[in-house]
């Protein structure tokens, strides 16, 4: 994982952007240091998208197809909701 993230940052054993071969080149999708914004909302997303995985497993792990455990699944799914709206609402 962590040679696909150098390949499609440029950042290939440290070496500089301009010295990469070009079909490496090519496969650049982000220069992190011309556009850290951009770097920065995708690291973000990747940690929503984190987050809500441990939410899922943790409601899968507590029984969540049981009727009796309802109040659990609100509570969690209601913690799912907002941080979904809080994430598009800084947008």
């Amino acid at each position: 994982m962590t040679a696909i993230i150098g390949v499609v940052t440029g950042g290939i054993f440290g070496i500089d952007y301009d010295s990469l071969p070009p079909f490496i080149r090519q496969l650049v999708f982000i220069n992190p240091l011309e556009e850290p914004m951009k770097m920065l909302n995708i690291a973000f997303l990747m940690g929503i998208v984190h987050i809500l995985f441990g939410l899922g497993i943790r409601m899968v792990s507590h029984k969540l197809y049981q009727a009796t455990n309802l109040s659990l699944c609100m509570s969690n799914l209601t913690r799912i909701g907002l941080k979904f709206v809080l994430y598009f609402m800084m947008y």
